[in-house]
Parts: structure tokens; sequence; C-alpha cells
């Protein structure tokens, strides 16, 4: 609402006094200033450049220095087309952007966790506010055969066909947010699998102001059947917090074994124009305390980063503040295991607009300098002819 006010304000209130080849020359100058503006946001993620090898601190300096370079050119051009009005439009110009910047990183930026031992190494960040079921043919000694279901499918009474999948699948029951329990003695709609020998408890979804900060835990019951027939391989509970079930199912050359799991969604790292993954293998964890407390003092992961279609292969530290750049993407030390000290949690953001707000900043400051300094001016001015 706020922005569609400020849209609104600028076309009732703030008329173009430019004319003729003034007017012509300020839209050329404002054109000019939003391809620096551009540039300047879609230049931090070239990897190639500067901005790879100088530090956190001098790289957000470098790209807000140009920033303000790309604002005082705006400036220009709205002083051309507005007059005295140049410092106030250029201010609400840059709240603008800064308010679509919000609006599409809430509808496009992807994040998640990476949560490795030492040893290890993933392909893949997990989103903790989504799941997905993941039907695996592990048949291929080479590679899995991986089809998923998104959540959005996943509803009460939904039946599920689709050509891919090895068999249907009727939802019988979805809990957004669940914890294991006892089987129900009113009756387990489990027929097979973990849920004859365990049952699960339905939860409220978690709150986004839980002080807890806890995670929900999505489970299901589930009822496959043959492809195309009513006649079932039974039915089975999922969830987040069970391990992978098989299921086995008669094909015209023998039988044939399936793992079923529900899952938090998996984003796989890519590098951009790349068939395959890149992987992060956990080299060493350290987890440092304050003497005679469990308060974290420090904890770092050195992490070897192996990409074959771009001939990487180096070992990266990542500690707090000093997050891995790769690929558009963002790697930060997020957090640790309580209960094993040999584990470690990143984050992984993709965000290619997070310079956007550093940018509008820059721009909001020059529309103030520029506004209040053309009133402290005249008013100056005035005092000085009296």
């Amino acid at each position: 609402a706020l922005l569609v006010n400020l849209i609104c304000a600028h076309a009732v209130r703030f008329k173009v006094k430019a004319r003729g080849a003034r007017l012509i020359i300020g839209l050329a100058v404002l054109a000019v200033g939003a391809l620096l503006t551009w540039m300047v946001v879609v230049s931090v993620f070239d990897h190639n450049g500067l901005g790879e090898t100088l530090t956190p601190y001098w790289r957000v300096t470098m790209q807000m220095l140009r920033g303000g370079v790309a604002s005082v050119v705006l400036f220009a051009g709205c002083t051309l087309v507005f007059y005295t009005r140049a410092g106030i439009v250029l201010l609400h110009s840059g709240i603008i952007l800064m308010m679509i910047s919000e609006l599409t990183t809430g509808l496009y930026a992807e994040e998640g966790n990476i949560r490795l031992h030492e040893g290890q190494g993933k392909c893949f960040a997990e989103d903790i506010r989504a799941a997905e079921l993941a039907i695996v043919d592990p048949s291929d000694p080479q590679v899995d055969h991986v089809v998923v279901v998104p959540d959005g499918w996943m509803r009460n009474g939904r039946f599920i066909h689709d050509e891919r999948l090895p068999f249907d699948i009727m939802v019988r029951q979805y809990m957004k947010n669940s914890v294991l329990a006892d089987p129900s003695p009113d009756g387990n709609l489990a027929t097979a699998g973990a849920g004859l020998r365990t049952g699960v408890q339905k939860l409220n979804e978690v709150s986004g102001v839980d002080p807890e900060q806890n995670v929900d835990i999505p489970a299901a019951y589930m009822t496959f059947k043959h492809k195309g027939s009513s006649e079932p391989l039974g039915t089975y509970l999922v969830s987040i917090a069970l391990r992978p079930q098989t299921i086995q199912i008669n094909t015209p050359h023998g039988a044939k074994t399936y793992e079923v799991a529900l899952r938090f969604k998996r984003r796989y790292l890519r590098s951009e124009g790349s068939e395959n993954y890149f992987w992060l293998h956990l080299v060493d964890f350290r987890h440092d305390k304050y003497v005679g407390t469990n308060t974290p003092k420090n904890f770092s992961s050195d992490v070897r980063l192996v990409d074959a279609d771009r001939n990487v292969d180096r070992e990266v530290k990542i500690w707090m503040n000093n997050p891995l750049r790769y690929a558009g993407g963002v790697f930060y030390q997020a957090s640790f295991d309580d209960t094993d000290d040999r584990v470690t949690i990143l984050q992984a953001v993709r965000n290619q607009g997070w310079m956007v707000p550093y940018v509008s900043c820059m721009i909001v400051a020059t529309g103030l300098l520029a506004h209040f300094g053309t009133h402290l001016t005249d008013f100056l001015r005035r005092r000085l002819r009296s």
C-alpha cells in the first residue's frame, strides 16, 4: 500500500517542468543513471572481477561508492527534468527501489541449509520451509533416478497420477507439522513400512515469531497403488523424521525396488551454464567456546570446493561474517550441532538483487542531501538579502 501511495503521489504532485531540448537531455541523463545503477547491482556477481578477491568490507564499500556515482548522475537528470524538486523526487525514487527490492527478494530469493559431517560432501542445500516426497530408483549403480512430488500437491484426499511416477499415490492424511509417537490405539492407518511400529501426532504449525525458532516436521499417510489400477501396494507413514522406506513392485522384467522418503526440499548447487553440480566437502570444523561456558566464541569450517565443469578444486575457510561467494550464491557459517562437534551447518543463499538495498540507500542519501541542501541554500540567501 505504501508503494502504491508513493507512486500515486509522484504521478499527481510531481510534475515534469522541463520542456524541449532540456527535457530530452534530462531524460537521457536519467537513462544513463538508471543503466549505471543496474550495472552496479549485477556487477556484484561477476566472480571473475575485483569483487571476489576483496574483503567483505571493501567489497561493499566499493559497490556503495559506485552506487553513489550512479545516484549523482540520477540527481543531475532529476535536476534537468524537475528543477528544484529534484532532491525529493530522487529520495522517493530510492525508497520505491528499496520496496521493489524487498518484494522481489521475498518472491525469488532462495536459501537453504547444508548440514555436513567431517569428511562428508553434498551438492545440495535443504529448504527447511518446504518439503517434497522423493521416489528413488537405485537400480543404476552409477546414478540414482529421482522423481519428487512437491508439498503443494500433498493435500488430504488428493490422488496423484503422473507418467514419471512408478506408481500412483493417494494422500490419506497430510500434516504440516508433527512429532513421532506411539501408534494410535484407535486404529492405525498404516498397513506397511515404518508406520506399523510408530505413529505420529499432529502439531500446530510453527509461528515465525516462535522464540525457540523450531522447524515444522511434515508427515503424511499415503497409499501407493499399482499404476493405472486400484490395487494397493500398502499405506505408509512418511515423515521428515523417518528414514527412507522401500516399496517393491512387480514389472514384466521382474521385481523392482524403490525408496520413498519425505524430506526437506533440495536446491542443487550448480554454476550458471553448467550441466553438473558442484560439491562442498567438509574437511574440518572448529567450534571454540568461552572458557567455562557453552557460549560460542568462534566457529569455522574448512571446506573443499569442487566444480569439475569449471576446473575448480580448492579449500576455503568459512567463518562468522566471512562467507564463501561462488557461482551467484553465498555460503555462510550459520550454526552447528550441539550434540556432535564434528558437524557444521552452512546457510546457502542465492539473491541476485542483494546489493539493491545498498544502492537504494545511496540514492536516498543523495536525495536527502540535495533536498535539504537546496532549502538551506535558499534560507541562507534570503537571510543575507535581509
